[in-house]
Order: structure tokens, then C-alpha cells, then sequence
């Protein structure tokens, strides 16, 4: 049984500092040179390759690939991006950044690239949620179908309709592969509800609303009723969790 492993960025592999805990990059680091042959792990991130590359340094070298903006675009290698949305979606929303922009939104300091989707990055101390509010009552009123709003700890994200991480991992895993995802916000419920194995790092984000989370330690099957929680928080907490993995479903 193959297994396709996604790992969330902010908030999960890396800490509040945008980095993976340096007391843990090591061992990350081993522990992925050491993954199993029916195992591939793939970043999973709401973010673009050129900061995934930034973030993750030599360390992105051991992981299979990356799904990309939400699960918009994907990348096979970590080295090229492939946009997996209708182009005449693409330039929907690439209209829809142009009247953001216009409106100066005074909680955004950035707009990230994006190649299929809208990122917007608020000031440091600028509460994310409470922007996100903001944003779906800005366009509410908005008939238009082909976008959805959602967020990370750290920015408001606008992607297409249809684009998750779940829905990222799906599209490259052949049917009979398990998929697990290990997450801890908002944008990444669909792939934490929707995995065959899901799991979250201790200080994963309350407004994960419906989930039931466990002790991954005292779990000996997974299913879609509940979520595996480590005892370590971000990096911690992935070591913890992708160890437990490879030790109980590597071959």
C-alpha cells in the first residue's frame, strides 16, 4: 500500500517564525532520508514554490513534490510549477486582485505571486480572521462562482472554486493510494476531513470547526471520524507524527 503524505506549512512544518524549528531541522532531515519505499510526502501550502524553496532550503530536496496555492497549481519536482486551473478562471481572478488592490485595504502590507490564486497578507499584529470577515462581507454581494475564500494563520487566501489541498493530493495519488494529510488551520479542513489518515500538531487552530481529535498514540486505525493530535507543536509535532507513520505503515 502506497502512501502520499501532505504536509502543511505555517502553522505545522513551520513555526510562527516562518521556520522550521532549528532543534528539529535535523531530525527532519534524517527521518525523511529514511522514508519507507511505499511512502512520498508532498508540502502542502497555500503558499508559491519560490518561498516554499526560500523556507525550506536543502531540506525541500526530500519531498516528492509540492501541491501548491491552495491546491490550484502543482509542482512534481520542486523545481516547476503546473497550474491545474481553466485559464479563463486564472483571469477571473486575477481581474478580482486588481479591484482589491483598488479598495487599499488598510490591514494588507502584501499581496504574495500567485499564478492562480489571490493571497493577501496582513499587517503584523492585524488579526487574519478578522480580515477574513472583512473580505467575504466586502464580496458578499459578488454573483460570481468560480472563487472561494478561505485563510491561514497568516494571510486571507482567494482560490478557485474547486482548488483544496485534499483535492491537490487526489490529483496526483492513483486511486488505490492511501492519502494523509497533517495540518492545522482553516484552508486545510477539506483535506484534513477528506484524508483516509488525518492529523494535526498540538496547536492546531481551534476554528477547525466539526473535527474530533485524538491522541494519535492511542490509536490503532484511522478513519474520517476523527483527527490524530501529537503532544509537540509544529516541527515537534510533525517528527512526531510522520515517525509514528513510518514506523507503524512503512515497508
Amino acid at each position: 500500500m502506497k502512501y502520499i503524505v501532505g504536509i502543511d506549512l505555517h502553522g505545522t512544518l513551520l513555526d510562527d517564525d516562518e521556520k522550521v524549528r532549528s532543534d528539529y531541522y535535523d531530525k527532519l532531515k534524517n527521518l525523511f532520508r529514511e522514508k519507507p519505499s511505499n511512502f512520498k510526502l508532498y508540502v502542502c501550502t497555500g503558499n508559491d514554490l519560490p518561498f516554499v524553496q526560500r523556507k525550506l532550503g536543502d531540506l525541500l530536496e526530500l519531498f516528492d513534490g509540492s501541491v501548491l496555492e491552495t491546491g490550484a497549481v502543482i509542482s512534481y519536482d520542486n523545481l516547476t510549477e503546473t497550474v491545474i486551473t481553466e485559464s479563463v478562471d486564472v483571469e477571473k481572478i486575477k481581474k478580482l486582485q486588481k479591484r482589491l488592490e483598488s479598495e487599499e485595504f488598510p490591514e494588507i502590507y502584501k499581496y504574495a505571486r500567485r499564478l492562480s490564486s489571490i493571497s493577501m497578507f496582513t499587517n503584523f499584529g492585524e488579526s487574519v480572521e478578522k480580515f477574513f470577515k472583512t473580505t467575504c462581507s466586502y464580496l458578499e454581494d459578488d454573483k460570481d462562482d468560480y472563487y472561494r475564500i478561505t485563510h491561514s494563520s497568516v494571510a486571507v487566501d482567494i482560490v478557485p472554486a474547486f482548488a483544496n489541498k485534499y483535492f491537490g493530493l487526489k490529483y496526483i495519488a492513483n486511486d488505490d493510494d492511501i492519502i494523509v494529510g497533517i495540518a492545522d488551520s482553516l484552508n486545510d479542513l477539506e483535506m484534513l476531513e477528506k484524508s483516509d489518515m488525518s492529523f494535526v500538531p498540538n496547536n492546531y487552530s481551534k476554528k477547525l470547526d466539526g473535527i474530533t481529535v485524538r491522541s494519535f498514540r492511542s490509536l490503532s486505525d484511522y478513519n474520517n471520524n476523527f483527527i490524530g493530535v501529537s503532544e509537540g507543536k509544529t516541527s515537534e509535532g510533525v517528527y512526531q507524527i510522520v515517525s509514528y507513520l513510518f514506523k507503524n505503515y512503512g515497508v
